[in-house]
């Protein structure tokens, strides 16, 4: 039988206080009654202080460390992302900015790349082990790069941060030569056929919190749990229809994004 494993990381306490986001603490109940109703019941969990760059890293190679052909691993994140400015970043993106999920220790050096994402997939995922992304926070669906909007109704939280919301110490980690692919590049190699990437957000857009029902929620972690049941042979195609479709009940800012390699749209999740 293959094995299925997961990482699930949810930061709702940051360092820096001003930047919590309510709506994340519900959100890992919810993915892991997800995990748990697809038979992932082998999951490491990373909450709040313990989400530091060096732990979601380590962890990051735990998870796809010693697996085999048909092997199955989860990552899912809920929490801030970041577009970085021009002059704070180090790719050679056609835009020339990096975006990244933003750790606990909310500055700019423990920041965790696209680009390192990127080239940890490329690095160590092994051949034909499936991995599966759930990115809830800004800037995260198909891994574009985009801005950060402005004017969020007052009751939805934009989990968006701008570089004057982070602690500017040293510049984040750089990967060298051959870091200049984002994401969904390399998702998008053949060679990576078995890599598939959901995101809360289309490019130019950020993802919310908000009340739902009388508590406050991650909408796009929300609308997963609404739509993926116990043992559920969602299509990625099916997911996305379906998961947009709910999230479209609870706002109109953002609608979910997938990456995958286009002859794998028929796959069933978590397989």
């Amino acid at each position: 039988m293959p094995e299925k494993s997961g990482l699930v990381v949810a930061i709702s306490e940051y360092a820096d206080p001003r930047n919590n986001l309510d709506g994340v603490k519900n959100d890992v109940p919810a993915i892991m009654k997800i995990l748990a109703g697809n038979g992932i019941l082998n999951v490491e969990v990373i909450r709040d202080r313990n989400a530091t760059l060096t732990n979601m890293q380590k962890a990051l190679e735990q998870l796809v460390r010693g697996k085999s052909a048909g092997d199955v691993c989860v990552f899912y994140f809920s929490g801030h992302g970041i577009l970085l400015p021009k002059e704070f970043s180090q790719t050679d993106d056609s835009d020339g900015q990096d975006e990244a999920f933003v750790t606990y220790e909310c500055s700019l050096s423990s920041l965790m790349l696209d680009n390192w994402m990127a080239q940890y997939l490329k690095a160590s995922l092994p051949r034909d082990v499936s991995f599966w992304g759930f990115y809830d926070c800004c800037h995260s669906g198909d891994l574009y790069k985009n801005v950060t909007i402005g004017g969020m109704p007052p009751a939805e939280e934009n989990k968006a941060l701008t570089i004057d919301q982070i602690r500017v110490d040293a510049m984040p980690t750089s990967l060298g030569k051959n870091s200049d692919k984002d994401l969904k590049t390399v998702v998008l190699d053949p060679g990576l056929g078995r890599s598939f990437h959901f995101g809360a957000a289309q490019a130019d857009r950020p993802a919310l919190c908000k009340t739902i029902a009388g508590t406050r929620r991650s909408v796009f972690t929300w609308a997963l749990a609404e739509t993926i049941g116990p043992n559920t042979p969602l299509t990625i195609d099916d997911t996305e229809k379906l998961v947009s479709s709910k999230v479209a009940e609870e706002t109109s800012v953002h609608i979910p994004q997938y990456a995958r390699n286009p002859l794998e749209r028929s796959r069933v999740l978590f397989t």
